[in-house]
């Protein structure tokens, strides 16, 4: 027995939901945006007026690079988690922590994407490597502290 695309979706199985699910459901749409369908995504979502769809739509948005419209969308949604995403969009610069595996080859590691501090070319993005699994917690968290 398959569980409900709801339940899927609210488990975070995005994938799942974006392949199995159906088009009448916002669920379906957001799951797409959340996998980087982006322009499907908003086009879906479209169809809805909730406020899930709408709070969907910005995440969509500003996973897609479009913060203006993000803004806009936000501020008329009252979900708790809209209102913690408008303030992460209106920060000048957020502090990313990221660990990657060790292995650079495939299958168990990335062959390309962001290696380096100095790759980055987005302000807006501070990027804090934690380098590989074999570091603590407590050592990855001195990464974000202000220099």
């Amino acid at each position: 027995m398959n569980p409900s695309i709801e339940v899927l979706f609210n488990q975070g199985n995005y994938a799942a939901v974006a392949m199995d699910g159906d088009p009448e459901q916002w669920q379906t749409h957001a799951a797409l945006g959340l996998i980087g369908k982006t322009k499907e995504a908003l086009e879906g979502l479209s169809q809805f007026k909730n406020e899930e769809a709408t709070f969907y739509s910005a995440v969509a948005s500003w996973i897609e690079g479009d913060d203006a419209r993000a803004i806009k969308l936000l501020q008329n949604v009252s979900i708790p988690h809209a209102q913690n995403l408008l303030g992460l969009i209106k920060k000048p610069q957020l502090k990313i922590l990221a660990q990657l595996v060790a292995v650079r080859t495939p299958p168990l590691g990335f062959s390309f994407g962001i290696r380096t501090r100095q790759e980055i070319s987005d302000p807006k993005h501070q990027l804090a490597s934690a380098g590989s699994a074999k570091q603590t917690l407590w050592e990855c968290s001195r990464l974000l502290q202000p220099q």
